[in-house]
């Protein structure tokens, strides 16, 4: 499997957070998420571009998907298995629907 740790690290310098999910039978795919203001200096293919020059890696493929997520496919010599990359986008001062900062927060307590 490609190197997850070397790939998050990448993505924190861009202002970016690295979650694995999917199988890893056929593929490593993985979802940057924005997660600083660093991540507003970049645009999605400048993100896929970094991560895989910081791997020594070819971008091979990048295309449009659902709700403005973009997605890539990296390929890194010596491995077989290849990266799919989903970069989600931003929107600075974006409030998610039914949430405030007034808002108290309660935490379920299991029981014991």
């Amino acid at each position: 499997m490609p190197p997850v740790d070397r790939i998050r690290e990448l993505a924190k310098e861009v202002g970016y957070a690295i979650g694995v999910h999917g199988s890893q039978e056929r593929d490593l795919d993985l979802i940057a998420a924005p997660w600083c203001e660093e991540a507003m200096k970049r645009n999605y293919r400048e993100v896929m571009q970094y991560i895989a020059d910081g791997l020594g890696a070819k971008l091979i493929e990048v295309e449009a998907k659902p709700l403005g997520r973009r997605a890539c496919t990296i390929q890194m010599d010596g491995w077989y298995k290849p990266i799919d990359l989903s970069v989600m986008p931003f929107k600075a001062g974006y409030e998610l629907t039914g949430f405030s900062d007034a808002e108290p927060v309660e935490i379920a307590r299991k029981s014991s």
